[in-house]
């Protein structure tokens, strides 16, 4: 259960940083036109 909940948090995180740079490009485009 514990390695279970360790992975399921690992992909939180990815999660989160590959928002985190959705949003960074998005909002770089957007500031480019």
């Amino acid at each position: 259960m514990k390695k279970k909940k360790n992975r399921l948090q690992k992909i939180v995180v990815y999660l989160m940083i590959f928002i985190m740079l959705a949003s960074t490009l998005l909002i770089g485009i957007g500031m480019l036109f």
